[in-house]
């Protein structure tokens, strides 16, 4: 009886290995569309300024939302070079949702205002 368990787990270890890979083949992969990553970017909010680092050169657009998701700012098609500062009045310990998209590349990041 022990034999017929073994003999069974090992089928069954051997179809599940077998499908696994087949359904890992079936999964979609992930296409690489731009060059710049969410660690490349750095957003923050320092003495009444936004800043943003790691941009390439390109048109971007900025905008800054609060928390009921209301548009506090907004920058069209700016030609950023590397990093932009614009200073901006945000009211002190808040979180405001800051949206960055360019040609290529579109991620929202969160900042606090101290």
């Amino acid at each position: 009886m022990k034999k017929l368990y073994t003999s069974i787990f090992i089928l069954i270890f051997l179809l599940t290995a077998q499908y696994s890979e087949a359904a890992v083949s079936l999964l979609p992969t992930p296409t690489q569309k731009t060059t710049l990553t969410e660690d490349q970017i750095k957003v923050f909010y320092n003495n009444n300024a936004l800043h943003i680092s790691g941009l390439s050169d390109s048109n971007t657009t900025i905008e800054v939302y609060n928390m009921l998701g209301k548009r506090v700012a907004s920058y069209q098609n700016i030609r950023v070079t590397g990093s932009f500062s614009k200073n901006i009045s945000l009211p002190k310990n808040n979180i405001f949702i800051v949206s960055v998209q360019t040609e290529s590349f579109k991620k929202t990041f969160k900042i606090v205002t101290k």
